[in-house]
């Protein structure tokens, strides 16, 4: 999991079209996977994994199953639809969650088959 995380933000920063949507916002997810927790630090067009900070300072929390987050992060899902159905909880404000849904739907890199 960290692995395809740590691909997949690697991946959406090199792109040109995502590093004019990363230039949007400003801020700080919690991913949770099971029993691991990581902070993204979406700042000034880059995403960087952080250690840890305050949480008055995170604005979204997306929590899911290793399965889910997979689909997730590979842009096989929306979402907002996964949060509808029950599959991961998604909790900020609506705007973030649109423009992390276009961040990694639209942005990473589909594989030919």
């Amino acid at each position: 999991m960290e692995t395809l995380l740590y691909s997949a933000i690697n991946d959406m920063s090199q792109q040109e079209q995502a590093s004019q949507l990363l230039k949007k916002y400003d801020i700080k997810v919690k991913l949770t996977c099971e029993d691991r927790v990581w902070y993204l630090d979406f700042q000034q067009s880059a995403v960087n994994v952080i250690q840890a900070v305050e949480e008055h300072e995170v604005a979204v929390f997306i929590s899911g199953d290793e399965e889910v987050i997979t689909h997730l992060l590979k842009g096989e899902d929306f979402l907002l639809a996964m949060s509808k159905r029950g599959d991961l909880i998604a909790d900020g404000a609506l705007k973030y969650l649109l423009w992390l849904e276009a961040l990694f739907y639209l942005y990473y890199p589909k594989k030919s088959h």
